[in-house]
């Protein structure tokens, strides 16, 4: 699958790429992931901190697939509001995944801080916005409802918003703590302290997995070398449903398209340049870079095909440069890059971790959603603590059991 078109400015700022080496020989290990972007990366840095033979195997170069297209908003909020999730999925597993969430964005940073990941990692508070004046009322409850679990959250009207952060929307919820960072740096940073650690990378190698005959499972790669193992992490993103088709009714995919403008003066930027997140259909999202420019996305579509997703390019890239400019009339805005990517959802908003029955191991990460970092960080931990025999006591709110393959 083409995953992303255009030039997300991540690649301009990603810093030094891991290895890159194609696999030469048959060879062994305790877990192979497929997979090296930032899901892959994260997974197997977990593993081989726990003593694991881990490699890694991708059929492009490290991180070049969906990683450089995320905008890399570090976010607990999950696509569906806690208030709606309720009635999706029941108030106490509702309550569980929004704090799994809220906790998952503190490990990021504790995983940064424990490595000296140089990725452009900073606190920013959170703003999830109203539309309109019908928005009001859920978003009063959403912010209560995350206060009662003990989330910083808290209701700001239109008046506090204005004078606070300049920005005309008749409220939003104030969230304290998220974070924003460089994805490729992060994804790139995490790889290379995996490799410290004795991981092994294995890039440009395409892999076929073969049917189990025995405890270890058989993977041969497109040039026909084999890779034995114990253990399976899937962790190949968007494209996993054309791999495993009974994956395509859990999820659907949908086009999304973002913009990062020219540096602005950092005086014309909001308030604590927190992250936004605009309650509409469809939202628009915007947060800062380390130099100044706004990075603005939404204006989802329904995925067809890439070649249409790309030809809307250049019409969505301006709606959004339209939407920014409403929210900040005062700030004069040009657009430096564009570009375009897929991603998948689920109904539920929660990503699909684990294995999809007990006579496999091969499990899958797939942190797919509006917050895949945050996911790929709770898949680390649960894939993990399966591999170990450890018990996880949120494994089950993202695992293949709340869905009916």
């Amino acid at each position: 699958m083409k995953l992303r078109t255009g030039r997300p400015l991540w690649l301009d700022f990603s810093g030094n790429e891991p290895p890159n080496e194609r696999l030469g020989a048959d060879i062994s290990c305790d877990v192979l992931v497929i997979g090296s972007g930032v899901t892959g990366a994260m997974v197997a840095l977990h593993l081989v901190e726990a003593g694991l033979d881990v490699v890694v195997v991708d059929k492009r170069a490290a991180a070049s697939g969906s990683t450089p297209a995320s905008t890399a908003l570090i976010q607990y909020d999950i696509d569906v509001p806690l208030v709606e999730l309720h009635n999706l999925i029941g108030r106490s597993k509702a309550e569980r995944a929004y704090k799994a969430t809220r906790k998952a964005i503190e490990d990021i940073k504790l995983l940064v801080l424990k490595h000296e990941l140089d990725c452009a990692f900073s606190l920013r508070p959170g703003l999830y916005l109203a539309s309109l004046k019908s928005d009001v009322e859920l978003l009063k409850k959403e912010s209560e409802a995350r206060a009662r679990l003990g989330i910083e959250a808290s209701y700001l009207d239109n008046k506090a918003l204005s004078k606070i952060f300049n920005i005309s929307r008749p409220g939003a919820i104030y969230s304290k703590i998220e974070y924003e960072l460089n994805p490729c740096l992060l994804t790139y940073q995490l790889l290379a302290r995996a490799l410290n650690l004795g991981a092994r990378l294995f890039t440009k190698t395409e892999v076929q997995l073969e049917k189990e005959k025995s405890q270890s499972i058989k993977v041969s790669t497109r040039a026909g070398h084999k890779i034995k193992c114990g253990d399976i992490v899937i962790a190949s993103g968007y494209e996993t449903p054309e791999i495993f088709p009974a994956l395509r009714k859990l999820c659907s995919l949908h086009s999304t398209y973002a913009i990062a403008t020219q540096p602005v003066e950092p005086s014309s930027l909001w308030n604590e340049r927190a992250l936004i997140w605009e309650h509409a259909a469809p939202y628009l999202y915007a947060r800062c870079t380390p130099d100044n420019r706004i990075i603005a996305g939404g204006e989802d579509e329904e995925f067809a095909d890439p070649d249409s997703r790309d030809k809307l390019i250049p019409a969505k890239s301006n709606l959004i440069l339209e939407k920014l400019r409403q929210l900040f009339p005062e700030t004069e805005l040009k657009i430096d890059y564009e570009w375009a990517g897929t991603f998948a959802e689920t109904d539920d908003g929660l990503p699909i971790i684990g294995i999809p029955d007990t006579k496999t191991r091969c499990h899958f990460a797939l942190g797919y959603g509006g917050n895949g970092i945050t996911y790929s960080l709770l898949a680390a931990q649960i894939i993990r603590d399966r591999i170990q025999g450890v018990p996880n006591e949120v494994a089950s709110l993202f695992s293949f059991e709340r869905i009916k393959m």
